[in-house]
């Protein structure tokens, strides 16, 4: 009675269905930006070849991102109308920016 029991409760396909309903609230979960501290702001000034790069007017935090103070790692500020983005690094023991959060972000050591 007991192998019936299983044999009709535990499909294949009733397992997979379950194991699909229990993926969707982790996938759900995963953050949009999983590579690392980020910024999102309107537009991107500096000179890129320079290495500064500042992000201004409506900035955005995320990934880790610091709203405001000393920046230390790496990190992202991308152009919101056209996804371009500054790389932006440490350099030796030296922060590699500073934000200020709604207003600016500013980054050392960027490249495009």
């Amino acid at each position: 009675m007991f192998r019936s029991f299983a044999r009709r409760c535990l499909r294949p396909a009733t397992i997979a269905a379950a194991l699909a309903v229990a993926a969707v609230p982790v996938l759900a979960a995963t953050p949009a930006h999983a590579a690392g501290p980020s910024y999102t702001c309107d537009d991107i000034e500096g000179t890129l070849a320079g290495g500064l790069a500042t992000g201004v007017t409506n900035c955005v935090a995320s990934g880790g991102a610091p709203a405001s103070g000393p920046i230390t790692g790496a990190f992202t500020i991308v152009r919101r109308s056209d996804n371009l983005t500054a790389t932006c690094a440490a350099l030796g023991q030296f922060p590699s920016g500073v934000a200020e959060t709604p207003s600016a972000v500013e980054g050392f050591n960027c490249t495009e």
